[in-house]
């Protein structure tokens, strides 16, 4: 498995280029689409690469503030909502973390936390986890990915546990990338889903 700060590269949940290519023609339930602009291929018509690339870029444009308290950029780390569900209370739980990497083709993410946290506790209750992203520039747009959470012995001495989450679905709304639904006007989001048997990306809806 290949990771990456922030690229898009070969690697995890077998969402290699040959798999991505044979899951690119699959789309189920979905009409010809419309485009906010007509220089670019609507997302209901875009191959499952340049869709990824389109979320891809939405991720990439949240920018992390960490160095130097909070002054300076930290390069290639892209802060996101990590949603657990809390037993106890019945609702979900969510915070704020930097993913510290990305597998291929948005299939894998990679976090580190303390043993004691919350989301250890919660994860180990239900392992089914959201991963939202709002995308701040011009009119703006969020990504969710939801996915399966598994927690294996890190390498950190502070933070020892690390967080693996499997993506299985995909939602997007952005007007910055032209991930919008067939009406075009982002009520409805741009859903992929990963085909477990295949390891492939497929648009549903």
């Amino acid at each position: 498995m290949s990771f990456s700060h922030g690229n898009i590269l070969a690697g995890g949940a077998k969402a290699h280029p040959s798999s991505i290519a044979k899951g690119s023609g699959k789309r189920t339930g979905r009409g010809s689409g419309s485009s906010a602009s007509a220089n670019i291929v609507p997302a209901s018509q875009a191959d499952i690469p340049e869709f990824l690339r389109r979320v891809h870029s939405s991720i990439s444009s949240i920018e992390y503030f960490n160095s130097q308290g909070g002054r300076a950029l930290t390069p290639g780390i892209h802060p996101v909502s990590l949603i657990t569900f809390d037993n106890l209370s019945g609702y979900p739980s969510a915070r704020t973390i930097a993913p510290l990497e990305i597998a291929g083709y948005l299939s894998v993410f990679r976090f580190y936390t303390r043993a004691e946290s919350r989301k250890v506790q919660e994860i180990k209750s239900n392992p089914k986890v959201s991963l939202a992203w709002q995308d701040q520039r011009g009119q703006q747009g969020w990504i969710t990915i939801k996915g399966d959470a598994v927690l294996r012995p890190g390498s950190h001495p502070n933070f020892p546990v690390d967080i693996f989450v499997y993506a299985r679905i995909i939602e997007a709304v952005s007007y910055n990338e032209n991930l919008l639904g067939d009406s075009g006007n982002g009520s409805v989001p741009v859903v992929l889903q990963l085909e477990v048997e295949t390891g492939c990306w497929a648009l549903v809806s």
